[in-house]
């Protein structure tokens, strides 16, 4: 008998508290089949916060879905972590003020409060902060009230001046502009010129050990991305079906639209790779690797300079792209969620 899964079975350990539309690209790889067409069980889960993806992943019990900046914390601390797919391009972390504030620079942040939902990124802020010459200690953090999907607790947080700017994930942008409250990115020139931004990474030992079944995962999130850029609203819709803590009231569905094709909009928008060095999906370039572990280094956010080459694998870029494009362009204008 035919095995249904020779390639076995990867899980991605998705870093919040339920799938949100901003992650939708590797559900709908196993959504659409593509991954089954792969051989491949793939299985979206999860796991609650980016620490816990991260440890999943080190542990090798699944794959980890975060920014890059964890590929060198991790590291540092002597764990096997190692990228294999970039996901999104450019940069998606970023600090946010409403669109008529009169905060400009990062050195306008100096003495102000900024809110955040996760702590696990607060060493890349430092870092971010500190590439511009703004100190821990001329900053205060504080929580971001609700889950990071509740817009209208963030925008009443923000409205009432509790805090002046957001430390951000990028669907952050169309929650805040769903509900009434557009926010204005501040130029942050040290990260903002940083690729990759949020990968795929695993255990060292897993990689090594499952070279097919890793190939298989890339080419199938490939062509989900693709199928998501052709038809974004059957992503959303999709995402309701299967995940119950997205899918909206009825009374709300309009709004849950707007708000939902806007933040996977954006975070497609960072997933173009038109101008990156190596223009194929997946790819992750040993000059970009380079340009971020000086990054650390100068912010002292690491310790240790390594070879490259330790953080990150390359080899199965070719095996992400060998795929028709036109054919899922098509195959998502024709396609009817049920």
């Amino acid at each position: 008998m035919t095995q249904k899964f020779p390639l076995g079975t990867l899980k991605i350990l998705v870093p919040t508290p339920h799938i949100p539309i901003g992650y939708a690209p590797p559900l709908m790889a196993r959504s659409l089949g593509y991954a089954a067409e792969e051989g491949l069980d793939l299985q979206v889960v999860a796991a609650g916060r980016p620490h816990l993806s991260i440890d999943g992943a080190t542990k090798g019990e699944g794959i980890a879905f975060v920014n890059m900046v964890f590929n060198f914390l991790i590291r540092d601390q002597g764990r096997p972590f190692r990228s294999f797919y970039s996901v999104a391009r450019k940069q998606n972390r970023s600090f946010a003020v409403p669109a008529d504030s009169p905060i400009k620079t990062l050195a306008d942040l100096k003495g102000k409060v900024i809110a955040l939902h996760y702590p696990d990124l607060l060493e890349f802020a430092y870092a971010a902060l500190a590439g511009e010459n703004v100190s821990k200690d001329e900053v205060t953090f504080v929580p971001l009230p609700g889950s990071p999907l509740d817009e209208d607790v963030m925008v009443e947080f923000m409205r009432t001046n509790q805090a002046q700017a957001i430390w951000q994930i990028d669907h952050n942008y169309g929650l805040f502009e769903a509900a009434g409250l557009p926010l204005r990115q501040l130029p942050a020139p040290t990260i903002d010129r940083l690729t990759p931004c949020a990968c795929f990474y695993a255990n060292d030992d897993v990689l090594k050990a499952r070279p097919e079944a890793f190939a298989a995962l890339g080419r199938a999130v490939s062509k989900a991305t693709v199928f998501a850029e052709a038809n974004p609203e059957a992503v959303v819709r999709t995402l309701w079906r299967e995940i119950p803590e997205a899918r909206p009231a009825s009374a709300d569905e309009a709004r849950a639209m707007r708000r939902d094709l806007a933040i996977l909009k954006h975070r497609l928008r960072l997933s173009k790779f038109d101008d990156a060095a190596d223009a194929r999906w997946g790819a992750i370039t040993l000059q970009e690797i380079e340009r971020w572990q000086n990054f650390m280094l100068d912010t002292k956010a690491i310790k240790s300079r390594r070879d490259p080459k330790d953080y990150f694998i390359n080899d199965w870029v070719p095996e992400y792209n060998k795929f028709d494009p036109a054919a899922v362009i098509a195959h998502a204008r024709d396609y009817q969620v049920k």
